[in-house]
């Protein structure tokens, strides 16, 4: 990302849009406090859509989940789910 917090432009010239993995116990909460740009994670994203959620019955569940999204076969992955 640029100093302006947009994404770099790939080497054809269209922009590569970044993919952020994050847990909370509060989804609502968590993208409002993102969305506000008070945060650093807000301030570092912009704009952004939720792709995915899904929810676990605790937090050991959901933070095996984010190891995976975040690891080299987890973000295969997630390009998957949003391919053209």
């Amino acid at each position: 990302m640029n100093q302006e917090g947009t994404p770099k432009p790939a080497k054809s010239g269209a922009f590569t849009p970044a993919v952020t993995v994050g847990i909370t116990n509060n989804l609502h909460r968590r993208l409002l406090e993102h969305r506000s740009g008070n945060t650093k994670g807000g301030q570092i994203l912009g704009d952004f859509d939720v792709l995915l959620t899904e929810a676990y019955p605790d937090h050991i569940q959901a933070r095996q989940r984010e190891i995976f999204l975040k690891s080299g076969k987890g973000r295969e992955w997630l390009k998957t789910i949003n391919a053209p």
